[in-house]
């Protein structure tokens, strides 16, 4: 992860709230990519607790089974302008796992044009 050329960061945190008002998580380990570095700070900025706010995915790990796993939030980077990233929540019950990375244009991709068949073959 480290040598990923994208802002990509991982985080490693505890399965249980340790705080309900504002509900926070302790952290257990964080993984930043040089990019992710570069531009937000290195891994020890993340502070050893993370609540809501200004860490809006905290509020989804309580319902992590019920809510979809990617989700958005925005972050300022290091010269404090606001970003959009992407997050990605998961649970093994035993650790929740976070993965947050700015979204990247898609660039040379192809365009598919899907005609519908008429169902006849020849």
């Amino acid at each position: 992860m480290e040598s990923h050329k994208v802002p990509l960061a991982g985080l490693v945190l505890q399965p249980s709230p340790c705080s309900i008002e504002p509900v926070a998580y302790r952290r257990k380990e964080a993984v930043v990519s040089k990019a992710w570095a570069k531009q937000f700070g290195s891994a020890s900025a993340f502070p050893t607790v993370l609540a809501d706010p200004p860490y809006a995915f905290v509020g989804n790990i309580r319902r992590l089974a019920l809510t979809p796993p990617q989700s958005t939030m925005t972050y300022p980077n290091a010269n404090n302008e606001p970003t959009t990233l992407q997050v990605e929540l998961w649970s093994n019950s035993y650790r929740v796992f976070v993965l947050l990375w700015v979204p990247q244009r898609e660039r040379m991709k192809r365009r598919r044009i899907i005609v519908p068949g008429t169902g006849v073959s020849t």
